[in-house]
This record gives C-alpha cells, structure tokens and sequence, in this order.
C-alpha cells in the first residue's frame, strides 16, 4: 500500500523481516540503481546532499512522518550504479557519512561495480569517496573469474589497488559471483574450480580480501548445497573479515596469469 496522499509505498512486513534478520546478527543494506530499468543519476554535487538527506531520514538513523520500513533501521547503503550521471554520489556519500559520525550505530558504505576497470559508472565515486566493501561483479563479462589465467580479460590488481587507494584504509574487495548456473550470462563455476581461484587471489591479495558476494538470494535458495559447501570452504580456508581465523589454509597459489 501506499501512505495516504503519496505514491510512497509502505511496506511494514518488509520492516519486520529486516529488524528479524538484523536480530539473527545480519545486516541489511538498501541497494541504490540496478540495470535495465531506465537512465537515473545525480547531475550535481546539490542533487547528492538532499538524496543523502532522504535516504538519512527515510531509510537509515533520521527520522520522517513517511518511513516505508516503518522503525527499521538499514545498516548503510550499496551502490549498484549502471546508468546516468555520477557526479553527485561523492557529495552523496560525504553527506551521509557526516550523519553517521554522530550515529549509535555503525554504517556501511559499499559499491557493486563491474568487473571491467575501471567501472564506466562507479570510478569516480569510488576513487574519490569512503567505501567500506566493493562487491566486484565477476560475472557477465570476459572478466569473470573463469578467465584467471587470460591476464588480457581478468584483472584483480586494479581493483586492488582501488581499495588500497581509498580514504578507507579498511577498504574490502568482494569476488562477487553467481549464485547458479543461470543467475548470470557467465561466470558460474564448479566448486573445485571456484576454490583453486579464490584461493589464489586471497594468497595473492589477503590485504583486501574481504570475501564472497553471491548474486542473488533467488538463485541461492535454488542451490543451497553448492552455497553451503562454498561458505564452509571460506570459512575454513580464508579470514576474511579480520577476525575468524581459518582452520587450514588455501592451496598453494599459482602465479601464472595473475596481473
């Protein structure tokens, strides 16, 4: 439904699965763009602060008589940018970082770039703004990680870079990957195939390895089995978020073919 006299739409059980999953220790993003839709962007730094205003006090730690979660409170934001102007998200997120200085509770900040480097829709904002995780999408492009051994179509190096570059000095990359064998037009892969690469960029980039981000909780519900031995296997092999300690190690990396 809607809030009386607006197109705004209002979704309590929607609120209520976030406070839920927020209680089982997960946090939940809201995530801004996607593809295929229709051309959107921000045109000026201006345009930046007044969105970083409403998603604030819509979405987040602010308050407004028209919260569509109603009291749920996201834990940050993603950008998921294919389309339109850019220029405004730096501003935008310099915004909403000067919310969260003074927030209870922690925000993230992160962006879901393109495999291609440098991203024909993010670079500027992620060059030149706060990020905490970058969700690099290896799939649908000859730069996914079946191609980890062609140095002309894979590039980890640059993103790798990116992240040791940004203001954030804990700035995370995440080998965003399909979650089945039809989630993407390519880069889904079998396990074993899977693990010998992830276990050669974390050998190779452990710095900046943050993790694993699967694409998309549909195709995830669908394949539960291949998720399941996938997750174990990070979390026995890798320390991705600086506090688990992995019970073994990963394979020892090759080096051919890695920029």
């Amino acid at each position: 439904t809607t809030f009386n006299g607006t197109h705004t739409l209002h979704c309590p059980d929607i609120g209520a699965d976030i406070k839920a999953c927020q209680k089982a220790g997960k946090k939940v993003v809201l995530s801004l763009g996607g593809g295929n839709i229709y051309t959107y962007g921000l045109e000026t730094a201006a345009d930046g602060q007044r969105f970083a205003d409403t998603v604030w006090n819509m979405f987040l730690g602010g308050t407004h008589k028209y919260r569509p979660y109603d009291d749920a409170v996201l834990d940050g934001i993603d950008l998921d940018l294919e389309s339109g102007a850019q220029t405004g998200y730096p501003a935008f997120i310099s915004q909403l970082r000067s919310y969260f200085k003074s927030a209870s509770k922690q925000y993230i900040i992160s962006a879901a770039p393109q495999c291609v480097y440098p991203d024909a829709y993010l670079h500027l904002t992620m060059s030149s703004s706060w990020i905490d995780n970058a969700y690099v999408q290896f799939y649908n492009n000859p730069c996914n990680l079946a191609n980890i051994d062609n140095q002309w179509n894979f590039d980890y190096a640059s993103w790798d870079r990116l992240a040791k570059s940004n203001a954030n000095p804990n700035s995370k990359i995440f080998v965003g990957l399909p979650a089945g064998d039809r989630a993407a037009g390519n880069g889904y892969l079998d396990l074993g195939t899977l693990q010998s690469g992830l276990g050669r960029l974390y050998a190779n980039y452990s710095s900046t390895f943050g993790g694993i981000m699967l694409w998309d909780a549909s195709w995830y519900t669908n394949n539960q089995d291949y998720v399941r031995q996938l997750s174990s296997w990070v979390k026995a092999h890798m320390a991705c978020d600086g506090t688990d300690t992995p019970t073994s190690t990963p394979p020892t990396p090759s080096t051919t073919g890695v920029p």
